[in-house]
């Protein structure tokens, strides 16, 4: 994805290994299902970027200050519905398969290598 095909309201990098790395602005609202204004529409602006980045799945989870990252190693469904477990960041190498993590004061941190990529609250 080239920088001038984001969708609006993003900023994104490449990451080593060909991977892309994007977060969303205040622009894109709140992607957030369980805290924050307009929480309740986060499944659906999940959805959205999602479609938009040609994704056939975006992972994100609850997330909880711990130690666990998850390695995303099958599609499962399709669509950005939160997986069902507690993690702080995700990883993966299945192709068209996005990982997401939300910030509000903790540090997000994103990395890549040859054929995979994570995201890491």
């Amino acid at each position: 994805m080239h920088d001038a095909l984001l969708p609006s309201g993003t900023i994104g990098a490449r990451l080593p290994g060909g991977g892309r790395v994007l977060f969303t602005t205040r622009e894109r609202g709140n992607l957030s299902t369980a805290a924050g204004d307009d929480c309740e529409r986060g499944s659906e602006r999940r959805e959205q970027l999602a479609r938009e980045l040609g994704l056939r799945r975006l992972c994100a989870s609850r997330q909880v200050h711990g130690t666990y990252v998850n390695t995303v190693t099958l599609i499962g469904r399709e669509g950005a519905a939160a997986l069902d477990l507690d993690a702080d960041g995700h990883v993966t190498a299945l192709a068209g398969v996005g990982v997401a993590v939300l910030g509000a004061d903790c540090m997000l941190v994103a990395i890549g290598c040859q054929a995979a990529v994570g995201m890491i609250h």
